[in-house]
Order: structure tokens, then C-alpha cells, then sequence
């Protein structure tokens, strides 16, 4: 444990420092939602959360969302152009759709 400001500060565990995470995910290594307001995490969509030293980019975008969506979902257009590196973005454009899901 660390001391911040008379406080005991709680590491956090190793499972949340490299990418995104759900709060049920957050929960099974012992860190409740009052801690993940804070200043050392991000919520990037309800629900799921990064550590503050995570750099929030294309791919750690999809990453979260993946942890969210129904199995079957896709990125595509300029989300999925992004991911394999094309950055074919206008001024302003952030698209991601999510589209009908086939079921079997």
C-alpha cells in the first residue's frame, strides 16, 4: 500500500494496469466502483474503465468496446480503417456502428 495525504492508497492490481476493464472484471480483484471515479482511472463507456497511465487510442478503444458488445459484433468503416493502421479521417469524423447481428 502506498500514502497519499495521510490516506492509505490501495495499489492497484496488476490485472487492471494494461488495457480496459469492466466493473465486474475490477470487482473480482478486489477494487469496488467507488475508486474507479477517481482520478487514477477513466471511464471510456459506462461500465468500462482504464487506469489513467493507459493511453487511449484506436485500438484500446476497440478493446473496450469488444468487452461490451454482443458476441457477433464488428468494427468497421473508418473505425476498422484505423485499426489496421489507414487513417482515413476527415476533420471531425468519428464513426462507430454497430449493425445488425445474424443469429444461427
Amino acid at each position: 500500500m502506498s500514502v497519499r495525504h495521510g490516506r492509505r492508497v490501495r495499489e492497484i492490481p496488476p490485472e487492471l494496469l494494461t488495457g480496459p476493464f469492466t466493473l465486474a472484471m475490477a470487482a473480482l480483484v478486489g477494487v469496488t466502483a467507488r475508486p474507479l471515479e477517481g482520478q487514477r482511472f477513466r471511464r471510456l463507456f459506462r461500465g468500462v474503465y482504464v487506469v489513467n497511465t493507459v493511453t487511449v487510442t484506436v485500438p484500446v478503444l476497440a478493446a473496450a468496446l469488444m468487452l461490451v458488445l454482443p458476441e457477433g459484433a464488428v468494427v468497421s468503416k473508418t473505425a476498422a480503417a484505423l485499426l489496421f493502421g489507414a487513417d482515413v479521417r476527415r476533420l471531425g469524423d468519428a464513426d462507430i456502428e454497430v449493425t445488425g447481428l445474424r443469429r444461427s
